[in-house]
């Protein structure tokens, strides 16, 4: 089994080092094989990420490549999007053909209705969340990313001040109340009918035990991701390989598992 990290970013999307600097970080952490994962997204809600060309992403692999040709380690070039809502990428088929690795996380979602700041639940929000969710399971791409946490709740922090901790404790609450066992049940067969892979997202340690157990059983596959946004956390996926073994799940950790996916 290799040491992999299949979810990185650079400073061509929201990451704070360049190319380079994240590929010597993953060098120094043993890192084997590494996906730099940046965010493309053409109706993402954040102007940078939704103002990128394909012409500047497809500049981009070809820097990823040239500059992986100096150290010994695989390097794959990828995206991480939000498909649209029935699942779909929202990709052209040059951008597809170019991304060996497709990471597929939900953002946002197209919610209409009135949203008040510090009203968490809601429960209309949060039950179109989880159809996107169940429709991006049966849709496209390799990885299924962050099913468990950093959830869109944007427009309900909106002007609270929150830090980071406080933002990983709403999502845990929300979690809790809204991704039951039956909506588990449900992602885990889509996951598997379409042989999707889940993230083990290691910088908030999701899915949770019972929910990566479950997976599991059902036949579903892993991966590891740092979801590294700075040079400091590439490779840190320890907990990703800890969780899989736990649960005698099968961690994808080469490209070559990714081959048949979808």
């Amino acid at each position: 089994m290799h040491k992999a990290d299949f979810h990185t970013h650079t400073t061509f999307s929201d990451g704070r080092n360049s190319i380079r600097e994240v590929i010597e970080a993953a060098a120094f952490a043993s890192i084997e094989v590494l996906a730099i994962t940046d965010h493309f997204d053409p109706n993402d809600y954040r102007p940078a990420i939704a103002g990128l060309t394909e012409t500047a992403l497809l500049h981009h692999f070809q820097s990823i490549r040239e500059i992986a040709r100096d150290y010994d380690m695989e390097v794959l070039c990828g995206v991480e999007t939000t498909p649209l809502p029935d699942g779909t990428l929202a990709l052209s088929p040059a951008v597809i053909a170019q991304c060996e690795v497709i990471i597929t996380s939900c953002h946002y979602i197209p919610y209409d209705g009135e949203l008040q700041p510090g009203e968490f639940f809601n429960d209309r929000y949060w039950s179109m969340y989880k159809d996107c969710m169940l429709a991006m399971a049966a849709g496209k791409g390799h990885i299924l990313g962050h099913c468990e946490d950093y959830l869109p709740i944007e427009r309900f922090i909106q002007g609270l001040g929150t830090t980071y901790p406080q933002r990983r404790s709403i999502c845990l609450e929300i979690v809790k109340r809204y991704l039951d066992r039956p909506y588990i049940e449900k992602l885990a067969g889509n996951l598997k009918k379409s042989g999707k892979m889940c993230e083990l997202h290691c910088a908030t340690q999701t899915p949770r035990e019972w929910v990566v157990r479950m997976l599991a059983t059902e036949g579903v596959r892993f991966t590891p991701g740092s979801d590294a946004h700075a040079a400091d956390q590439v490779g840190k996926t320890e907990w990703a390989y800890h969780s899989a073994s736990m649960v005698d799940g099968f961690l994808c950790t080469e490209r070559k598992d990714f081959y048949g996916q979808r």
